[in-house]
């Protein structure tokens, strides 16, 4: 009976060989980072927490400052960021962060995701419907 709970318990753990994304066309790079996520499950858990290194409770701007590593001893496996107001030409987003701060975070070799929210192309879009500029949809 143990030998079977063993056989059972070692055949279901997935060998690093066979962890693939389901996408066949994927680069060096994303397997790369596929499996990488897949080693650092054995470690603990992996968080993400938006705009975390640039602003947090009660500071902004602090070079090295993270409210997560304050509170766990590390970063956040991921960072997100918010790019609402670079369709309107802004220097800085919808948080209040600048564009060249995100850039200069994404040139630090990081996992992170961006949102955007169009309000700008909304606004201009309806400006040139009403003035006449783009055809109005029939």
């Amino acid at each position: 009976l143990i030998g079977m709970i063993m056989l059972v318990c070692f055949s279901c753990k997935t060998s690093r060989k066979e962890r693939m994304p389901v996408d066949s066309q994927a680069t060096q790079e994303t397997v790369a980072l596929y499996n990488r996520l897949f080693d650092l499950t054995e470690k603990g858990i992996m968080l993400g927490h938006q705009d975390d290194p640039l602003y947090g409770h009660g500071w902004y701007g602090e070079d090295g400052r993270s409210d997560v590593k304050s509170m766990t001893g590390d970063y956040p496996a991921m960072f997100g960021f918010e790019l609402g107001h670079i369709e309107l030409g802004a220097e800085y987003s919808l948080d209040s962060v600048y564009f060249s701060q995100i850039k200069n975070m994404y040139g630090n070799t990081m996992l992170g995701e961006v949102f955007l929210h169009l309000v700008g192309m909304l606004i201009t879009l309806l400006r040139e419907i009403l003035l006449g500029i783009v055809p109005r949809i029939q």
